[in-house]
């Protein structure tokens, strides 16, 4: 896999949770739940070094290139090299998910879960699969366990902020929010300042919305870098209006939908 396939592939998986997290989150409506968790479980085997998988096998390097296109033929063999290789083995349970066999890829996760209990990670996995295959509650329980042992887990925090409000845990999803937001997620950032707005979960305030509204844009956000612009455009959140700002974030925001984050 070329670096730009790669960059397309991680790309695709913020794509798949942006759209969650906008069109889904506290709003009651369904979500299309296999992709948005499979692009979550394989944004964070992409994201890894090849160094994670402890061994010099070629058939590992392959096995990370082709499981997040579910190609999992060399994951096997070299699983059988290395059977007790926990890398190798979160690769091909993420492959057989994306190949499309749901039951192979949930049973290599919740034996990872059970053989590892206080991996926060192999909780996460099983986690989302449960999810991805329409199991909420059951999947909601072990992200509360995942962010319960590792509560800087920036990916459980913001799966089970999503996951949490579907299931009505209200408050619980709303701390995961904001907690994913104070770990860096620009995605979470954004939807804490639409929360804060609405007095969803907590009290409305629209300082605090604000407040968040910026650090989302600041952090990359497009839509927010939008409703800035738009803000300072026509006023809102106590702000008066300021036509430098609004073409300041207008600009910005049109650079960041090319790809272009510099200032």
């Amino acid at each position: 896999m070329t670096e730009t396939e790669e960059l397309g592939l991680i790309r695709m998986n913020l794509v798949y949770r942006a759209k969650a997290l906008r069109t889904g989150l506290f709003s009651g409506k369904p979500l299309h739940m296999w992709k948005v968790w499979a692009a979550a479980i394989l944004g964070t085997t992409l994201i890894a070094p090849a160094t994670t998988f402890g061994t010099d096998n070629p058939l590992a390097t392959l096995c990370e290139a082709e499981a997040p296109i579910g190609i999992v033929d060399n994951c096997r063999r070299a699983l059988e090299a290395d059977p007790d290789n926990v890398e190798l083995r979160r690769q091909l349970a993420g492959g057989l998910l994306v190949f499309g066999d749901e039951a192979g890829s949930l049973a290599a996760y919740e034996v990872l879960a059970i053989e590892r209990p206080l991996d926060a990670r192999a909780q996460y996995d099983y986690g989302v699969t449960l999810i991805a295959l329409h199991q909420y509650r059951h999947g909601a329980d072990l992200l509360s366990r995942a962010i319960e042992l590792e509560p800087d887990y920036r990916e459980a925090q913001l799966a089970a902020s999503i996951i949490f409000a579907q299931v009505g845990r209200k408050d619980e999803a709303f701390a995961a929010l904001q907690k994913a937001a104070e770990l860096g997620s620009e995605l979470a950032m954004f939807e804490l300042s639409e929360s804060y707005r609405l007095g969803y979960g907590t009290e409305a305030s629209q300082e605090n919305a604000f407040a968040w509204l910026n650090r989302a844009a600041d952090a990359g956000h497009v839509t927010a870098m939008e409703k800035l612009a738009e803000t300072y455009l026509d006023g809102g959140y106590g702000v008066s209006p300021d036509n430098e700002l609004a073409d300041e974030w207008a600009k910005r925001a049109h650079r960041a939908l090319r790809g272009d984050l510099a200032e």
